[in-house]
């Protein structure tokens, strides 16, 4: 009889051991998850960034080229022929020329999102 009731002692300190463990599990399964939508979710919002930047900067080298043909062009007509079309020309192939080489900055603040704490 005493050693029935110490193994029904022993099994119910294990049954108690094996639900806080499960508690705990739990909890970090839960933190996990957290961390793995919010990481998710950030990368959504990075990729977004990405693309944008990756866009604007190929629309500027557009801007840069057609900026350059103008001006190219302008050139000799601001030589040989009439002022008026080749200083227009001149004029606006150098500003396509520098708002196609003008650094863009961000000021998205995406890079300083801080982790989830686990």
């Amino acid at each position: 009889m005493l050693l029935l009731c110490s193994h029904a002692s022993r099994l119910e300190a294990d049954l108690e051991e094996s639900k806080t463990e499960k508690r705990e599990l739990r909890k970090k399964a839960e933190n996990w998850m957290q961390s793995y939508y919010g990481e998710k979710e950030r990368s959504a919002v990075l990729g977004v960034a990405l693309r944008k930047d990756s866009s604007k900067g190929k629309t500027q080298s557009i801007v840069a080229a057609i900026g350059g043909i103008v001006a190219g062009a302008g050139i000799p007509l601001l030589v040989t022929g009439p002022i008026g079309f080749g200083l227009a020309g001149v004029v606006l192939g150098f500003t396509l020329l520098v708002v196609g080489f003008w650094p863009s900055q961000s000021n998205d603040k995406i890079g300083n999102v801080n982790p989830p704490s686990i």
